[in-house]
């Protein structure tokens, strides 16, 4: 399983994971530990994620979607959207389409929310699928297919999640690649503080679009908390000792983030929390792209005006310039055929520089005083740790320490912290890995409150203050009057954070504050007044809210409780013992302890008073609480409709499945461009396999080759064929010519290679036979006489059916083939080695033949047919002479080792 923390940021991406006893940041297709959050669109079916949309971005900048995650979940009524983020876009943003709108499935909370236009051809996913993917199933089989809007079009509104899928997908992809094909199903990923419900709820949505299960989404701040505390655990005091305080800074792309945090040796808490979510790096480039813009209006008349290529090539330089003047007092600035082919340069000091940022600056201390002035013990405070892509201007991190009087570190990686603490938070909630006992507590910072519809007037109940601690679970009781009722779960106002920073720390205006309409159902054998409803309310650990049980309680007399069990359990005899557990009402009460260890929000007098009474404090005669859940239904919400969620991700399906076959159709005409030049250079006049086709054959072929570079280069072979087509173009001149040729000019080739192994074998075995007569003398004459014959006889055959093939014209098959020199070479080498690795008789062998080992069948030989008495003596005296295989020690003195008698005796 791969244990994977993902800091999704505003423009780069990074990757960490938990491997190895470590974490380790991993690197995309292109050795880089950052991946840009880019999708590009190029027309027709073209979608570049990552680093491919990176590189194709200036080309296509009305079509690559940045910066989404500004946008993810947020309504297109926000003055934020509105006045920053549309007018920073350079593609278009425009209105999400609304879900629903039928009695069976009311229109959401989403009708106003952004999403983004997106150019891809509908030619391989259907009209239908892009257009109607927000329509019940019902109502989009209504719809002809192909007669959305009249007519079929390129252009196709998605909302955002289907973009932020495009980019996990990619970071999959890399993950998959880092762990042998293993793609990472188990991630925790990171999110500002400031996210609301409708941009958590939309990140899950976009994490199952891509396939990808969430454990939880961590705040930026806490995730790199964890991985400052829990490395340096050694050093920090125990947990009943007074903690250590450090304020992380997080200056990021697009907002910037301060949190004071208290660290203990197994734990931390984040005790206050500041930000601005509209400051961040971007804004210091955009000083630098307006001081440049007035510049080269001034030196070269020229406005950038709506240029969206020059605007997308000026931001770009004033990054560069940013981070050259971070480390240099000078920066250049220089740009090629900018506006009307002029070319444009400039020059900046950073002393210019500090004084254009100085406002932004100020901006982000005072974000870093605002916790200081929130935190319980400022003076406890120790140092600040900055971290963050904007961090790195040096006017901050001097203002910082000059107005607070901290000390401004630096121990944490400034870009790669954040996803070391998701990857450590992963690892911590994966059943498959170990590791040191951590607890992280955070809290949320916008109030969180309910309402029941239909109350005279406006009655809000505060639910989740802020800084709540997350998780947490709490409990509203209402009256049951036997009718159902809605309650509304929103976002309230804090007065108090909207003075801060002029209310950079409060919810923007316009913004999505409803999180949840639900509906109480009642039950239908209940009278009115007869109880109260008791509505659990949820913080999960992952920042949303969600009504999770509501419980109808009541106080009756024992006797009555009685009557009524004995009549319910007459209607449904052994209900209770099919289920196998306890009854409904033990556990209600046990879940209710739970609850109220957690604080409940509603006065419990009467439970207290029944309590009393059944103790024998009054004259009342004994009662009984009895819970009954009451049935619940979402009526709204910020996630998508579940029919609009599956349509989304047949949609990201069939894109990848277009996808790969782009990447393949490219390999298919690259192969087929390939081979045409290849063969033309192979086969033309002076190529080395003309001499292996006739003049006929030749000509036809180049000819052949020479049309089909043609049409490679028409508009119907590099655009509009398809996969096949190119796969069959090449597989017809292999056919028609390729193969053959190739086939014939491999084949002389292997005959020359086998002539030559033929001829060293040979070589090697006639070197064997002329030492055999000294080196192995146990090998007959005559053997090894025949042996030679043999070796002489086959290269004559070789040199014969060489002289052959060597008369033969090139143009047609050889008279011999490779295979038969091999043969015949095998054959040789078999024979040969039979007689040369022909093993020395053994001496027991040669005694019963009656003749020694060395001894020639020649005419003066002797032979000897009876035994001698003197044979045993005469082998005794023959091993000691020189050569001989055993020693004079050995024959004389067999007895000497030592005998055992469970093993066979030494020979």
């Amino acid at each position: 399983m791969s244990v994977v923390g993902i800091d999704l940021g505003n423009v780069n991406c990074v990757i960490a994971q938990a491997r190895g006893g470590g974490i380790e940041v991993l690197t995309n297709e292109v050795t880089q530990r950052q991946t840009p959050a880019v999708v590009t669109f190029c027309g027709g079916n073209e979608r570049y994620v990552g680093e491919a949309a990176a590189t194709r971005y200036l080309q296509n900048v009305q079509r690559s979607i940045t910066e989404s995650k500004r946008i993810l979940g947020r309504s297109l009524l926000e003055d934020e959207v509105q006045h920053i983020e549309a007018a920073r876009a350079l593609y278009s943003i425009t209105e999400e389409y609304a879900q629903g709108g039928s009695a069976e499935a009311p229109t959401d909370y989403r009708v106003r929310r952004a999403a983004v236009q997106i150019h891809y051809s509908a030619e391989q996913l259907g009209t239908d699928a892009l257009e109607l993917w927000h329509l019940p199933p019902e109502e989009r089989a209504r719809i002809p297919k192909h007669s959305v809007n009249g007519k079929a079009s390129d252009l196709h509104v998605l909302p955002v999640e289907s973009v932020t899928a495009m980019i996990l997908q990619k970071l999959n992809e890399i993950v998959a690649a880092s762990n042998h094909g293993i793609q990472a199903r188990d991630v925790v990923l990171s999110v500002p503080v400031w996210y609301t419900d409708a941009q958590r709820a939309a990140l899950l949505d976009a994490a199952a679009i891509a396939d990808v299960r969430v454990l939880r989404m961590v705040h930026e701040h806490l995730a790199a908390a964890l991985a400052y505390g829990l490395y340096r655990a050694t050093e920090l005091p125990e947990n009943d000792k007074e903690p250590v305080q450090v304020i992380i800074a997080d200056v990021g792309h697009s907002q910037t983030t301060a949190a004071c945090v208290a660290f203990w040796r197994s734990r931390l808490e984040v005790r206050a929390v500041a930000f601005d979510r509209n400051l961040g790096g971007r804004d210091f480039d955009e000083m630098l792209f307006h001081h440049f813009a007035k510049l080269f209006a001034e030196r070269y008349r020229i406005s950038v005006g709506n240029h969206k290529k020059a605007i997308a090539r000026l931001r770009q330089q004033c990054e560069k310039v940013k981070k050259i003047l971070s480390a240099n007092a000078l920066a250049h600035l220089n740009l090629d055929c900018f506006v009307d082919d002029i070319d444009v340069e400039a020059m900046i000091q950073r002393a210019e520089f500090e004084t254009l940022v100085r406002p932004l600056a100020e901006r982000i201390v005072r974000v870093v005083q605002q916790v200081v002035a929130s935190t319980p013990e400022p003076k406890a405070i120790q140092s600040i740790e900055l971290i963050g892509g904007g961090s790195r201007v040096p006017l901050i991190q001097s203002l910082i320490e000059q107005t607070t009087g901290l000390t401004v570190r630096r121990t944490l990686n400034t870009d790669e912290c954040i996803a070391r603490g998701c990857a450590l938070q992963a690892a911590i909630l994966a059943p498959g890995y170990r590791v040191r006992e951590y607890e992280a507590v955070d809290f949320t910072v916008f109030p969180i409150c309910i309402a029941k519809s239909g109350a005279t007037g406006t009655k809000e109940t505060l639910v989740f203050a802020p800084k709540s601690a997350m998780p947490s679970l709490k409990r509203v009781t209402y009256s049951y009057t036997g009718q159902p009722f809605e309650l509304r779960l929103f976002y309230g106002d804090d007065a108090g954070a909207a003075k801060q920073q002029g209310g950079a720390c409060s919810l923007p205006q316009g913004c999505v504050r409803d999180i949840a309409l639900v509906e109480i159902g009642v039950l239908p054998n209940k009278s009115p007044n007869c109880g109260r409803v008791h509505v659990k309310v949820r913080l999960d650990a992952n920042g949303m809210v969600s009504i999770v049980g509501a419980q109808l309680v009541e106080e009756v007399s024992v006797a009555e409780s009685a009557a009524a069990e004995a009549q319910e359990a007459s209607q449904d005899a052994g209900a209770t013992n099919q289920h196998g557990g306890e009854a409904p009402d033990t556990a209600a009460t046990r879940m209710d302890q739970e609850i109220a260890s957690d604080g409940a929000a509603a006065d419990d007098s009467a439970r207290s008073g029944t309590d009393a009474h059944a103790n024998g404090q009054g004259t009342a005669p004994a009662r009984k609480v009895i819970r009954t859940e009451l049935p619940i239904r979402q009526l709204r919400g910020t996630r998508l409709q579940h029919y609009a969620l599956n349509a989304l991700i047949e949609i990201e399906q069939q894109m990848q499945a277009a996808d790969r076959y782009r990447v393949e159709r490219a390999e298919a005409l690259n192969a087929l461009e390939t081979y045409v030049y290849d063969m033309r250079s192979r086969v033309s006049t002076d190529g080395p396999w003309a001499i292996y086709m006739d003049d006929a054959s030749q000509s036809a072929f180049l000819r052949l080759l020479d049309e089909t570079e043609d049409w490679i280069y028409s508009e119907e072979g590099s655009e509009t064929a398809p996969k096949s087509t190119l796969i069959e173009r090449q597989q017809m001149l292999e056919r028609r010519y390729g193969a053959a040729v190739k086939a014939r000019a491999l084949e002389y080739e292997n005959i020359a290679d086998a002539a030559h192994v033929f001829r060293r074998a040979a070589a090697s075995l006639q070197a064997e036979c002329a030492s055999a007569a000294t080196e192995k003398p146990h090998i007959s004459v005559e053997d090894i006489q025949k042996l030679e014959r043999e070796i002489a006889s086959s290269m004559a055959w070789l040199e014969g059916a060489l002289h052959k093939v060597e008369k033969a014209p090139k143009h047609k098959d050889p008279p011999l083939k490779a295979a038969d020199i091999e043969k015949r070479r095998n054959e040789l080498v078999q024979r040969g080695r039979q007689l040369l690795d022909r093993p020395v008789p053994s001496r027991t062998a040669a005694g019963e033949s009656g003749s020694a080992p060395n001894t020639a069948s020649g005419p003066g030989a002797k032979t000897s047919t009876s035994s001698s008495p003197n044979t045993e003596q005469a082998d005794t005296a023959s091993a000691s002479e020189p050569g001989s295989t055993e020693t004079a020690a050995q024959t004389a003195e067999p007895m000497e080792q030592d005998y055992k008698p469970d093993a066979p005796p030494n020979p």
